[in-house]
């Protein structure tokens, strides 16, 4: 006998309640509404689930190190992960690597949060019981959606500003502007050079305290500083020349 396909099995059972006598048929649709019924349609799906939750969780427990190592190599490339549909990418990498490599929905669903928690955990680390700088703009991505990009870093001791950066900077964009020159504002350079001043001639006090016009507690700060290390400051003062236009 012929194997019946499940739609045309299932036409078959319908034919055949519908020929059932009216009598019977009541009976059986009165056995489909009862509670025990549904208990029992209800305790079928949720073991589906339950199965189709367990196949998962075996799926992301066996996870592979190349799978991982090649999704952190991607971000951290700032490479978009369709890339990974790209058919003379994939080959290249499976004639270089000899692995086979998984598809973008793979790496999305299955790697990519664990590359997040990975970041975060690595971040917290690096600013735990640090004092720390956040930056945060609002930009749009390709496809037009608001969204917000944050950067958080720590406040060294031995930094007083972003000037390293900056300069740091600049020789990087120099590269694509040859005829961009670097020039030190006069203040900064002031600035710095006081800083070398201290740290040459009073290395074991602090640098002074700034004061901000709007907080009143800075200003009672800075007194407390002067008068406390008035006879070193002092000092520093005397040592400048009087007919020097800085000073």
């Amino acid at each position: 006998m012929p194997k019946q396909s499940s739609s045309r099995r299932l036409k078959s059972l319908i034919s055949e309640f519908v020929k059932v006598d009216p009598e019977r048929r009541s009976s059986i649709t009165q056995h489909i509404k009862t509670e025990k019924r549904r208990r029992a349609m209800e305790r079928q799906l949720n073991q589906k689930a339950k199965n189709s939750q367990q196949l998962l969780t075996n799926l992301t427990s066996k996870k592979s190190t190349f799978n991982m190592d090649l999704c952190r190599a991607l971000i951290s490339a700032n490479i978009p992960l369709n890339k990974l549909q790209n058919t003379e990418f994939r080959q290249f990498l499976q004639l270089y690597t000899q692995k086979d490599v998984p598809t973008e929905s793979t790496i999305r669903k299955f790697y990519l949060d664990d590359c997040y928690e990975e970041m975060m955990k690595n971040i917290r680390q690096r600013v735990f019981l640090k004092k720390i700088w956040i930056s945060i703009d609002e930009t749009t991505d390709a496809e037009g959606r608001q969204i917000a990009n944050a950067i958080i870093g720590t406040l060294e001791e031995n930094r007083a500003d972003v000037a390293p950066y900056m300069v740091k900077c600049g020789k990087s964009l120099n590269a694509l502007y040859s005829k961009m020159i670097h020039v030190t504002c006069a203040a900064h350079g002031l600035h710095r050079t006081c800083e070398e001043i201290f740290k040459t001639h009073v290395p074991n006090i602090p640098l002074p305290p700034e004061s901000v016009i709007t907080r009143w507690g800075t200003w009672l700060n800075a007194s407390i500083y002067y008068c406390e290390y008035y006879k070193e400051i002092y000092e520093i003062v005397e040592m400048l020349n009087s007919e020097d236009a800085s000073v």
